[in-house]
């Protein structure tokens, strides 16, 4: 796996030909130091990926793509300006990944869309998931994205996933995977810079441009409470921490979720 076109923008990346963990392994080289800001190991071989709220993630060899990216806060930006938009940062990558897979499912007629917190979903199916974890020492973060590519329907672990090839998108695994990747990471690069920038005015028109792209904002949805409480409500907004603002069926009251788990109640 040479990743070529990926390498020729991003030389520092780092391809294995199996990991248990793109995160684990970036943790890992955090912990021997010498990482760089923006480093980035990929894989389409993941055996114990991890999921939001410890669920595992699999990439069946050669048939999804696993790639985890290590931003530093200090070295973007004076001040550490990005530490505030970290709720945004999980966001922004799904948003990447959305404008990364859009240009292949136009051939099919489909696009894909942001499900709050960081899923993305193609007709109400998810095709990614990412995950982020504020490093303990609070220098910066590392972002995760697992996407299916060409697995197949027995590949998938619920009914309610779905791949690139499922839609009907055609092509080699490892090329489509190379494409992407190079989309995902210049897309999320230039995100963070905007995140981080001192330019109020680009900052609020990211955040707006990820409002439009997440299909959850103005959905009926249950919220599945971190307390194993759940609520009926009407998605909103996102508020200025990436939070989801919700107006609950009981009480008519507005609540701002910033954990837990969302499901869409038109696909249950």
């Amino acid at each position: 796996m040479e990743f070529e076109l990926t390498r020729q923008n991003f030389p520092a990346l780092i391809v294995l030909d199996e990991v248990d963990s793109t995160n684990d392994e970036l943790l890992r080289r955090f912990g021997a130091g010498g990482l760089a800001d923006f480093s980035v190991v990929t894989t389409m071989n993941q055996t114990a990926g991890h999921g939001r709220l410890d669920r595992g993630w699999i990439t069946p060899v050669g048939k999804g793509l696993a790639t985890s990216v290590f931003i530093r806060f200090e070295s973007i930006v004076d001040n550490s300006r990005l530490r505030h938009q970290v709720g945004w940062v999980s966001l922004l990558a799904g948003f990447a990944m959305v404008r990364a897979i859009n240009p292949f499912l136009k051939s099919v007629d489909l696009r894909a869309f942001l499900k709050w917190p960081n899923d993305v979903l193609v007709d109400g199916k998810k095709i990614c998931g990412v995950l982020g974890r504020v490093l303990d020492d609070n220098s910066g973060l590392i972002v995760g994205a697992g996407l299916n590519l060409t697995s197949e329907k027995s590949d998938l672990p619920f009914s309610t996933s779905t791949s690139l090839a499922q839609l009907g998108v055609t092509g080699n695994s490892i090329e489509l995977a190379d494409e992407v990747l190079l989309r995902y990471l210049l897309e999320l690069r230039d995100g963070i810079s905007r995140l981080a920038g001192s330019n109020s005015d680009d900052v609020a028109s990211l955040k707006n441009e990820i409002g439009e792209t997440c299909a959850t904002l103005g959905e009926r949805v249950r919220v599945q409470n971190p307390d194993g409480t759940e609520d009926l409500a009407r998605a909103q907004a996102l508020d200025d921490s990436g939070g989801l603002v919700v107006r609950l069926d009981s009480g008519l009251k507005s609540k701002v979720i910033s954990a837990g788990d969302i499901v869409h109640l038109r696909y249950e």
